[in-house]
């Protein structure tokens, strides 16, 4: 139940900024395996998708592929075997917006541990880095590129639940 409230929130307030100065499409896809369009908060279309064998010649004991469906910028990849649960997407103002909750075996720390040198690598700057009492949270932008990323990770009976949100300007 944790897990479900912090990823509304973060999704919440990530989409909070974005203005509605133009009409906006956001597309919800779930582990389930199906999407739902929104424009402006109405429905405009439901997609099945089909399940997608992992590409031919994967190494064996190499991590697992990102789950189908999962679609994060470079900055910002999913962890390695995670287990995808939603994704939001949306474009505003000329910036993509987007989050993804996915479960992982990994401690939160180790999914922590994983973004830092991403993000540094991309040329942003840690804004934070804190315990925020239910688990681990990660920030960090990237003004020149009017760049940003969030990582929550929590401990869920599951594993550790993650969402991680991002914000960039539309490709």
């Amino acid at each position: 139940m944790r897990f479900v409230i912090i990823a509304t929130a973060v999704a919440a307030v990530t989409l909070a900024g974005c203005g509605k100065k133009e009409e906006a499409t956001t597309v919800t896809t779930t582990g389930e395996g199906y999407g739902v369009s929104t424009r402006d908060g109405r429905t405009v279309s439901i997609q099945a998708a089909a399940p997608q064998p992992p590409p031919p010649g994967d190494a064996p004991g190499a991590p697992p592929a990102p789950p189908v469906g999962a679609r994060t910028p470079d900055f910002a990849p999913l962890y390695p075997g995670a287990t995808l649960k939603a994704t939001t997407t949306t474009t505003t103002n000329g910036h993509q917006v987007g989050s993804v909750t996915y479960l992982t075996a990994a401690a939160p720390q180790a999914v922590i541990d994983f973004y830092k040198p991403k993000a540094a690598a991309a040329g942003f700057a840690t804004s934070a880095d804190a315990n925020i009492g239910v688990g681990l949270m990660y920030a960090a932008t990237d003004a020149a590129n009017q760049r940003s990323m969030q990582v929550i990770a929590t401990t869920e009976k599951a594993g550790t639940a993650v969402v991680l949100s991002w914000t960039s300007p539309k490709s």
